[in-house]
């Protein structure tokens, strides 16, 4: 993905997206990792960072970006992957708002994906001690983790 594609892409996501916000690159970086988890490759490698799933190249192409108000909105042309997308979408609703909830649903994600055989207490804990901000969040954590496993485009 290239730069104006990657801003007509995320203005369909938000109205009003600046990466000099840095809840911005987080949702950034957590989006296109949801959106990729959903089986839309869009050419990112993630590994995990002290804000879980992080792409470099998503972080520079992102700072390339042109303001999303002078872009055009994209969609994918195969009409099953737009669906996944736009299926995605509505299971973020208002999630994709909150930089924090986006990181913890991307960082429960990508640890059940790299610790395949660790049980639920255990991801929540990952997810609760990667970060001094997640402690104590263990009710947040656990809740963001149903609502992952009831989404059925996500693979938990």
């Amino acid at each position: 993905m290239n730069p104006i594609q990657l801003a007509g892409l995320i203005k369909r996501v938000y109205s009003d997206f600046d990466m000099n916000h840095f809840d911005n690159r987080i949702k950034l970086q957590k989006f296109i990792y949801l959106v990729q988890s959903v089986g839309l490759n869009l050419g990112y490698n993630f590994k995990l960072y002290l804000h879980g799933p992080y792409s470099t190249m998503l972080a520079r192409e992102g700072f390339d970006m042109p303001n999303i108000n002078e872009c055009q909105e994209i969609k994918f042309e195969n009409l099953e992957l737009e669906e996944k997308f736009l299926e995605l979408l509505k299971f973020l609703k208002d999630k994709k708002d909150d930089a924090d909830t986006m990181e913890i649903i991307a960082s429960l994600l990508l640890f059940h994906n790299i610790y395949k055989t660790k049980n639920e207490e255990d991801i929540i804990k990952l997810v609760e001690e990667k970060s001094p901000k997640f402690n104590g969040e263990k009710e947040k954590i656990k809740k963001c983790l149903l609502e992952l496993k009831s989404c059925e485009i996500l693979s938990w």
